[in-house]
């Protein structure tokens, strides 16, 4: 896997983020339906005069609803599949070292500072384990 395919990471957890808070505030609006009926009074004399009713039609606004529900979970379940195949490389990485490198880098977003600071090794150590595995990833 590449540096590049890794980078991504950062990318697909913001908009996995996004799709989570689209999918929460989804309210399309609802469409307006009218029609004229025939009636009349209830009492005498029962004069025939049109009658108007207004109202939603919900059974459109559901199946947009749906619909949009449908395409946003489709589009999340991408791509946690493919956050998770990215996430099983980095875990699968044998060094441990650098697999918390990388953890850190591309799924915790942190500095290389603050990930030798937390790993309890030196800075210029990060640096050159990183880009060894750049190198053998190529």
């Amino acid at each position: 896997m590449t540096k590049e395919e890794l980078s991504i990471l950062k990318k697909i957890n913001k908009e996995i983020e996004q799709i989570r808070k689209e999918l929460n505030s989804v309210h399309p609006t609802m469409m307006p339906v009218s029609d004229t009926v025939l009636g009349s009074l209830p009492y005498f004399p029962y004069t025939e005069h049109p009658i108007g009713i207004a109202g939603f039609d919900n059974t459109q606004y559901e199946r947009t609803i749906k619909r949009i529900q449908n395409r946003l979970n489709q589009k999340l379940q991408e791509l946690m599949d493919e956050k998770d195949r990215i996430t099983e490389y980095i875990y699968g990485v044998d060094d441990s070292d650098l697999r918390q490198i990388l953890m850190y880098t591309y799924i915790n977003g942190i500095s290389q500072e603050q990930i030798a600071e937390n790993m309890g090794i030196s800075r210029a150590t990060v640096q050159r384990k990183f880009k060894e595995w750049m190198l053998s990833a190529k």
